[in-house]
């Protein structure tokens, strides 16, 4: 977790906490792992982002030298939610 600085360049988001989280996609030649079955071997350029931004959480499993995608987000059994509490100071 990490703070903003108290800069007005972070505008509404300046000087609260967040949670970052860092990504690295999948190079799957523009495959959709929602829809049918989907395997890499190389990675794209990793990112950081604000946690609030993550929609979905896959799942990999390796075989034959390759990384099978694990998607089932067509079916919503789990969708991740972050919520962040406020601090009050009534506590």
């Amino acid at each position: 977790m990490c703070i903003l600085p108290d800069d007005v360049t972070f505008g509404d988001l300046r000087g609260r906490p967040h949670l970052l989280v860092v990504v690295e996609p999948c190079q799957t030649q523009g495959k959709d792992a929602t829809s049918k079955l989907t395997v890499y071997k190389d990675m794209m350029a990793s990112f950081v982002t604000d946690i609030l931004n993550v929609k979905a959480v896959i799942g990999r499993v390796k075989s034959r030298g390759k990384w099978g995608i694990v998607d089932r987000m067509s079916g919503l059994i789990a969708v991740p939610v972050f919520d962040m509490e406020e601090d009050s100071d009534d506590d």
